[in-house]
């Protein structure tokens, strides 16, 4: 069915209708929005194809609709804008691209395997293609909210449906939080947090709750203008009248401003502060709705009332560091290095959806987690698309602004008064964007699509008093044909992505598993682990991760238990790290600026004495600013040169290190090995009762400064004292301070210390032999013979246990029990 704008036949403030059903567009809209935010907010894989489909459908009913006045120029914008990311797709001529991108030109001469004929402007084209598709989803929803809703009633079913939604994921925040949920849907594995509903991150919860405040607030006046316009006198509405029929919706937008507050947001809040008083002063300005609009002001109030029950304090100590600039200081530090990436590809851009890709190169934060999404709308934008999309993006928002103040100052129905709602959702993500993210999310772009498009829509329902139907002209099929055209495509490469993701996942649980029984495992389980990243990588050969992640199975699948410096030696062995060489040098060339390749290629590299190799791994640090593991491969590359550079040996180590903590061992041992002094390794060290004893072991078994490993034991056993004084310290520095009184023959004070320990994890059977060897030494043979039964009851096929509890129940006067199985009476 089509729409006919009907202006010239009707008086434009009559708001007649003819159908008050819900209108199709708009459920279609409800209901993926719907399946989006159960999805984590669109992130789950298996929600692409749908995403897909839907953006399809709406796409056709777009193209089956009518234009409405103003329209076709912000959609022409959204063409180009989708126009810039194809060409960032396309394979081009190098000449070309070292023309309109030479930074990108000089990136794939520095860091690709080969030098190609043909690249894409698109540091990783995958990536960019993902987005592409994300784009297109958002121009479908804004061109069939457009073009289809048509009429107030449409209208507000959609502003009510995208506030209801908005609602039942704050009751859903606001009820992990009361219920103190472990994650996600109370899911202990998706770590969201439990105050940001369906969402992993409260910073797109805090998005999505501003503009399901647009939608309800755009309800709200929308309904109060049309009661005020009824037949009824001002006077003979008073403001029980006004609660009544409006009361849920105030209540709804409560229970949003609450769990906005819950967030801890504070780009949020900001955001809600600057689009709330954006839309005061308009209104004020206005002041055509009567006395009824100072109602609103009972909404703070409740959220107070509300924020006294959720835990006030935590909230204002949250924002009250709105005014500390230190709290900005790494975010300022992360849009000024996202700033530097784009400047260096200021036309084009570095490709739409690429900044995990491309910024950790420019990154110099010195943070220790890899940021996928800058904290700043504006300099991701400029990142990836450049100056020319920047431009097109701001262009499509002034158009927007226009259409919506034309709409306001022709006056007329009551139902421009969404655009209100509107303002305020604009304002708010606006504001938020400058220190957050959000815009990248399905859920939360779709809600804004969808209110971008109520803009033209309130412009044609306040000019149409009845809706006309009106058969589609063959211009609109061939654009609805064309739509299934693109989207059939753009299906099937997420079908594969969905495949691939789900292989990819089966194959991260199996390695968790191997990975903790540190690859001792059936050989048939690390064959299953093959195939299953084999499968991924086939389902989608673009992925850059999934193909390394492949190679990388396969390497630890041929090295494990052995030297590789021993293996590599023989011709066969060589052969096979050739060829892991040439794989990941395919691998580099998906997305040259990955890290981890780079670090994988220069440890093979290094293992079979390739002089190549240190410079392969050091460009594998320096592309993966965050990965511990880029470090020790870049120090190992450091550790073989001639003479070697300590000073960068050093600094290697300790970024490895700050990284990750269990790089410690590996890195002392390394610094040991290539002769480097033991107190180089304090800034490391940073006063660590455990890395103390570390220390101290490596260099008893290597023989070497004896006086210097006994003053470590003495510093660490110090630090553990005053921590078991003080009872702050870990069961594990507990155990590790009795078996060095132990050593020392503080037998008492050594058994005290282990059932310290034992009783903060009762399931740790060496402590309890070791306290079993104490207690027989001090005489205590039945204690002893009690503790050797307790640790054969939680490992019955331990040796140790085994010998133990026979032994002892000779000397208490029993059977030896172990032979039989656990003893009958419990521990």
């Amino acid at each position: 069915m089509t729409s006919i704008r009907s202006s010239r036949l009707s008086p434009p403030r009559l708001e007649l209708e003819t159908d008050r059903r819900p209108k199709g567009v708009v459920v279609v809209l409800l209901l993926l929005l719907a399946v989006a935010l159960y999805a984590h907010g669109g992130c789950d894989p298996w929600m692409q194809p749908v995403l897909i489909v839907g953006a399809s459908t709406l796409g056709v009913l777009a193209a089956l609709g009518a234009a409405p006045s103003g329209f076709l120029v912000a959609l022409a914008l959204v063409g180009v804008f989708a126009g810039l990311a194809a060409l960032q797709c396309l394979p081009l001529p190098m000449g070309v691209v070292e023309m309109l991108s030479p930074e990108r030109a000089r990136s794939l001469t520095e860091l690709s395997p080969a030098a190609p004929t043909t690249a894409t402007l698109s540091y990783y084209a995958l990536a960019t293609r993902r987005s592409l598709t994300y784009v297109l989803l958002a121009g479908a929803v804004f061109a069939a909210i457009a073009t289809r809703v048509r009429t107030t009633s449409a209208l507000q079913q959609l502003l009510g449906g995208i506030f209801w939604i908005g609602v039942l994921q704050a009751c859903l925040a606001l009820a992990q939080l009361a219920t103190e949920a472990p994650g996600v849907h109370w899911d202990a594995e998706v770590s969201g947090g439990a105050w940001v509903g369906s969402f992993l991150n409260h910073s797109n919860f805090a998005q999505f709750m501003n503009l399901a405040v647009g939608a309800g607030l755009g309800l709200l006046l929308v309904r109060s203008s049309q009661r005020r316009r009824a037949a009824q006198s001002r006077s003979e509405e008073g403001l029980a009248g006004y609660f009544q029929r409006n009361g849920a919706v105030l209540f709804g937008l409560t229970v949003l401003f609450l769990a906005l507050a819950a967030s801890l947001s504070r780009g949020g809040a900001l955001g809600a502060a600057a689009g709330g008083a954006v839309v005061a002063v308009a209104l004020g300005r206005e002041g055509r709705l009567g006395p009824r609009s100072w109602a609103l002001l009972t909404i703070p109030v409740a959220v107070f009332a509300g924020l006294a029950v959720v835990g006030f304090d935590v909230v204002y100590e949250r924002l009250g560091t709105l005014h500390d600039n230190e709290v900005y200081a790494d975010r300022w530090e992360l849009t000024q290095a996202t700033l530097r990436a784009g400047s260096q590809h200021p036309f084009l851009g570095t490709g739409l959806g690429t900044h995990r890709w491309v910024f950790p190169g420019y990154d110099t934060t010195g943070v220790v987690y890899l940021a996928e999404q800058a904290d700043n709308d504006y300099a991701q934008l400029f990142e990836e698309t450049g100056l020319i999309g920047s431009a097109v993006l701001g262009a499509f928002v002034l158009t927007l602004i226009a259409a919506g103040w034309r709409t306001l100052a022709a006056g007329g129905a009551s139902v421009r008064y969404a655009l209100y709602g509107g303002l305020y959702a604009l304002v708010a993500c606006a504001v938020q964007g400058v220190s957050d993210f959000g815009q990248r999310l399905p859920a939360v772009f779709m809600a804004s699509s969808a209110l971008a498009g109520m803009l033209y829509a309130v412009r044609t329902a306040s000019q149409t008093r009845v809706e006309v139907e009106a058969k589609p002209g063959w211009r609109a099929w061939v654009i609805a044909v064309g739509v299934l055209a693109i989207g059939t495509p753009l299906l099937i490469a997420s079908w594969a992505d969905f495949r691939a993701s789900r292989w990819n996942a089966i194959a991260y649980g199996m390695e968790e598993r191997i990975r903790a029984a540190e690859w001792n495992v059936a050989e048939e389980d690390v064959v299953d682990l093959l195939t299953a990243a084999e499968q991924a990588a086939a389902a989608q050969p673009r992925d850059v991760e999934h193909a390394f992640w492949l190679n990388a199975y396969r390497w630890q699948a041929f090295v494990t238990g052995l030297d590789p410096d021993a293996t590599l030696r023989g011709p066969d062995a060589r052969a096979v790290a050739q060829q892991m060489v040439a794989a990941l040098e395919q691998v580099r060339a998906l997305c040259p600026t990955y890290g981890p390749p780079h670090k994988l290629e220069g440890q093979i590299r290094i293992a079979r004495g390739d002089a190549s190799g240190p410079a392969r791994t050091a460009t594998g640090a320096r592309l993966a600013p965050h990965d511990p593991e880029a470090f020790y491969a870049a120090a190992l590359g450091a550790a073989t040169q001639t003479p070697i550079h300590k000073e960068r040996l050093l600094e290697l180590l300790t970024r490895s290190v700050d990284l990750s903590g269990s790089y410690f061992p590996l890195a002392a041992a390394l610094w040991l090995d290539r002769g480097g002094e033991p107190s180089a390794l304090t800034p490391i060290v940073k006063g660590s009762a455990p890395r103390l004893r570390e220390l101290a072991t490596l260099l008893e078994a290597r023989g070497a400064f004896p006086d210097v490993a006994a003053e470590l034991l003495h510093q660490a056993d110090t630090i553990t004292t005053a921590q078991v004084d003080s009872g702050t310290a870990p069961a594990g520095q507990v155990a590790a301070l009795a078996a060095s009184l132990a050593a020392a023959g503080e037998t008492g004070e050594a058994i005290a210390l282990y059932r310290q320990a034992i009783n903060k994890e009762p399931a740790n059977v060496g402590w309890r032999l070791s306290l079993c060897d104490l207690l027989e030494k001090a005489g205590e043979i039945e204690q002893a013979y009690d503790e050797a039964r307790r640790c054969f009851r939680l490992r019955p096929g331990l040796q140790a246990a085994r010998e133990r509890v026979e032994a002892l129940s000779l000397k208490v006067g029993q059977e030896p029990q172990a032979s039989s199985g656990p003893p009958a009476s419990p521990p």
